[in-house]
């Protein structure tokens, strides 16, 4: 799918606020402070992802937002694996 520069702004804005968002910030900062339970702390990303898998465009918005906090990639993307089979 090619988004419109209209599309690709409205996205930025919406990681931007996701970015910016208290709560978000709070997730990653307490997951990466936590003990490490699973590899890389996907169990815990999976709880956190999980309230927005029926959206796609939200699940890549929270996503994205939670890579630019400092969240561990590997673990984010080893919850999407659990729970999709990877994000298509």
């Amino acid at each position: 799918m090619n988004l419109t520069l209209d599309q690709k702004e409205k996205l930025k804005k919406a990681i931007d606020l996701m970015v910016d968002d208290k709560d978000i910030q709070d997730t990653v900062k307490n997951i990466e402070s936590s003990p490490m339970t699973t590899q890389n702390h996907y169990g815990r990303y999976m709880a956190a992802l999980t309230p927005f898998a029926g959206d796609k465009t939200a699940l890549f918005v929270i996503y994205t937002a939670m890579l630019r906090l400092g969240a561990n990639q590997a673990g984010l993307k080893s919850a999407l694996q659990v729970m999709f089979g990877g994000l298509n």
